[in-house]
């Protein structure tokens, strides 16, 4: 089943403890971090693989040096030597979203904004974006968030990157269920309101965990 968890980049765990959490990574990626120029997108990138790193250690029983991190032809990250253990990370203002399972998946958070029409119009199927405008204003922003994380979250699932169109599937939310068309059975989603301000989806070939947990890191 896969797992999720949330970490807020500016908790006081994040302040305290960035140095240290510096140490834990590669030589390479602290080389990539301090190329950023804003202190929250080095904190996204530093925590996103630590959150990895810990849940690692503590579910495979492996030490933190044991822990590699490579890339699939696609750009999709894995963890090298654990062809069961696999995970997705998005984050978004203030928060990162880590799913683990056995199985290939994706998750998607994003802050909930105003409902951007001209995005739907590109990327939205031509029924997504009918039944988004059909929505009254107040309902609309939230609907639009709901399609478009578990559109990302399924992109990231299948991990083509840009080679799957957004426009090439869509989505129907139905009694509180998110049915993708053309319907494929052996993908699994879920949507959260559980962080406020935040819409978060996932997408997997597991079953998936009713709440996101937060993580505690040392």
């Amino acid at each position: 089943m896969v797992q999720l968890y949330c970490f807020n980049i500016n908790s006081d765990v994040a302040n305290k403890k960035y140095q240290n959490h510096m140490n834990l990574i590669s030589d390479e990626k602290r080389a990539r971090i301090m190329r950023y120029h804003f202190e929250e997108d080095k904190k996204r990138s530093l925590y996103g693989d630590i959150i990895i790193r810990t849940l690692a250690s503590e579910i495979l029983g492996i030490d933190n040096s044991q822990i590699v991190f490579k890339i699939k032809e696609y750009g999709k990250p894995y963890l090298e030597g654990f062809p069961r253990f696999h995970y997705n990370i998005s984050h978004s203002g203030s928060w990162i979203i880590a799913g683990i399972g056995r199985e290939e998946l994706g998750v998607d958070i994003e802050a909930v904004a105003s409902a951007n029409e001209e995005l739907a119009r590109r990327f939205f199927s031509e029924k997504e974006y009918e039944d988004m405008m059909s929505k009254n204003k107040n309902d609309r922003r939230g609907y639009f968030y709901d399609l478009w994380t578990l559109k990302e979250s399924y992109i990231k699932c299948i991990g083509n990157g840009l080679y799957t169109s957004l426009n090439s599937f869509g989505f129907e939310l139905e009694n509180d269920e998110a049915i993708l068309f053309p319907v494929n059975k052996q993908y699994h989603f879920k949507r959260y309101d559980s962080i406020p301000g935040y819409k978060v989806a996932v997408c997997a070939k597991e079953e998936i965990e009713d709440k996101i947990k937060n993580i505690s890191l040392k």
